[in-house]
């Protein structure tokens, strides 16, 4: 009896244990490959920066509206690690995996803090772990990833305050605060803290705000948002002004009653997404019956359910919350529903951990074992499928490799013979190639010792102009490269005239793709700089482009 004991004692932190290796192993598998485009390259010259010459920086990346920016703290978390790795993005990703790993223990403390059962957290905390969705956040180079466990923290900090938990308040003001850095449109959880302040100060004593540990929460959460007041003051409200203007511009579409049924169309649609990056891949309809199952059992257990009535609503409305942003958001991008995986998940969790109950106990267990199963199976082979190649769920630009982009610059450095060479780059976006410039100075100057000549557009104004490429020295004969970025979102008619531009200064040699990435190896037969109104020579339609492309491009 003493041994059982024992056995059901460890049971829980050693099968914890064993789920949180799993989900390391996961995080790990390709891990070389990441998606490495603008983006990331903007992020990590801003991060080195700040071990540089800005170290205070109170913007972080830009958000869709102009004007409007998210909080620097992406850029502060991922700086030592770009800095003491020389560079590396894959050092960065590194503090991203810690974070998201933490996120396994927390499914698992706030799913028992729900339900009051271990087995139900222990599957939980097992499907985060497996979950191809929390795998592809885990290792994106940008700044929303890190919300996914902040959101969670707010949502903890809103459970505890409906339960007249006073540390609630404090870390709703913490997970806000903290969301909001890494991702600005996460503003539309005010709302919900309202009503976690309101709910506890019905019953509750306005003192017991006032704890030692709120206190330091309240503090905490004030300076993280410090930066952002900063910003208003320096920059004269921009930020204020901006977001009133884009809310008025798109508040009347938004009670406009085709539009709105338009937007939660594609909430849905994101909605069964989520199932089928979490749980079982399927194809948009099976996911959308499956569901419609999940919301409608769930349902109806918040209603025959008195002892987890509670709960359940609770991780409904949380799970259903992001359709108050798609009433105002425009890009549609998958990152919306971002958080979405807690309360999924959990209530999975709960109602297959409630459908095994009523089974004899083997039918039971095999059931569990074969549910399980198939989730495991379809969400690794979706890591096998799609993590190769990057961060396929979020890429704007898909297939820019981390992978393919240093074979590329080796095979450069290798057909130059370690002898000086040029490059032009097509990019996304067009004539800025800020990506190339960090890639070239970290990679390609670290290994081979010198940068080659760019003899394209200069990056005036842009992350990365101050990177110094080769002293130019242009010949006949000069060995000259150019990239082609994988073409999604590259307008067609610029890789022609790219092309139509580099045959008339130079003859192609020979040409090599490196995933999505078509390297042209050239020689200059004539002396011509690089100038981008030129291009309009070669560029096909260019009478029916749009009066102010060139401004936007």
């Amino acid at each position: 009896m003493a041994s059982l004991g024992a056995y059901k004692k460890y049971f829980s932190p050693v099968t914890l244990f064993i789920i949180f290796m799993v989900g390391i192993l996961l995080r790990f598998a390709f891990f070389e490959s990441a998606t490495f485009g603008y983006d990331q390259a903007r992020d990590a010259f801003a991060s080195i920066g700040i071990f540089g010459d800005d170290p205070i920086k109170i913007q972080g990346p830009t958000t869709d509206i102009k004007g409007l920016f998210h909080g620097p703290l992406y850029w502060y978390l991922t700086a030592p690690f770009y800095f003491f790795s020389g560079g590396d993005p894959l050092a960065a990703r590194l503090i991203l995996v810690m974070i998201n790993v933490l996120s396994i223990f927390f499914i698992f403390h706030f799913s028992k803090e729900l339900f009051k059962n271990t087995t139900m957290a222990l599957i939980s905390a097992f499907l985060f772990a497996v979950s191809f969705e929390a795998v592809q956040y885990s290792r994106w180079l940008s700044n929303p990833p890190p919300a996914l466990l902040t959101i969670a923290i707010f949502y903890y900090g809103l459970w505890l305050s409906l339960q007249k938990k006073s540390i609630g308040i404090g870390l709703m003001f913490l997970g806000l605060a903290l969301s909001v850095q890494f991702q600005f449109f996460l503003v539309y959880l005010v709302p919900f803290f309202l009503v976690g302040a309101v709910s506890f100060l019905r019953k509750s004593k306005f003192s017991k705000l006032f704890s030692k540990t709120n206190i330091i929460l309240f503090f905490t959460a004030f300076f993280f948002l410090t930066s952002f007041i900063i910003s208003e003051i320096k920059f004269k409200f921009q930020g204020s002004g901006a977001l009133f203007s884009f809310l008025t511009k798109t508040g009347g579409s938004s009670i406009n009653p085709q539009f709105t049924v338009q937007k939660m169309i594609r909430f849905t649609e994101t909605l069964a997404n989520n199932v089928s990056k979490n749980l079982f891949d399927l194809q948009p309809l099976f996911a959308t019956t499956i569901l419609a199952l999940i919301l409608l059992v769930s349902v109806w257990f918040a209603v025959k359910d008195k002892k987890n009535r509670e709960a359940i609503s609770f991780l409904i409305l949380w799970f259903i919350s992001p359709g108050l942003i798609y009433l105002f958001e425009k890009n549609n991008s998958y990152f919306l529903n971002i958080g979405n995986i807690y309360p999924l998940i959990m209530l999975v969790s709960f109602l297959i951990t409630t459908t095994v109950k009523q089974l004899p106990k083997i039918t039971g267990s095999l059931l569990l074992v074969l549910i399980l199963s198939a989730v495991t199976a379809s969400n690794v082979n979706l890591i096998i499928k799609n993590n190769p190649n990057g961060e396929s769920l979020f890429s704007v630009q898909n297939k820019m490799n981390l992978v393919d982009e240093k074979e590329a610059i080796d095979w450069m450095y290798s057909e130059s013979k370690d002898k000086e060479f040029s490059v032009n780059a097509v990019t996304n976006p067009l004539f800025v190639h800020t990506n190339w410039a960090y890639l070239f100075n970290w990679y390609g100057r670290t290994r081979y010792g010198f940068m080659p000549m760019w003899l394209g557009y200069p990056l005036d104004g842009n992350f990365g102009d101050k990177v110094v490429f080769g002293k130019e020295n242009m010949f006949v004969g000069l060995t000259h490269f150019l990239i082609i970025e994988p073409e999604t979102g590259i307008p067609s008619e610029y890789v022609v005239a790219y092309k139509g531009y580099e045959d008339a200064r130079s003859k192609v040699v020979e040409s090599r793709k490196f995933g999505e990435f078509t390297i042209q190896k050239r020689v200059l037969t004539k002396k011509s700089h690089f100038l981008r109104q030129d291009l309009l020579h070669y560029l096909p339609n260019q009478h029916s482009l749009p009066v102010d492309f060139w401004e936007n491009n």
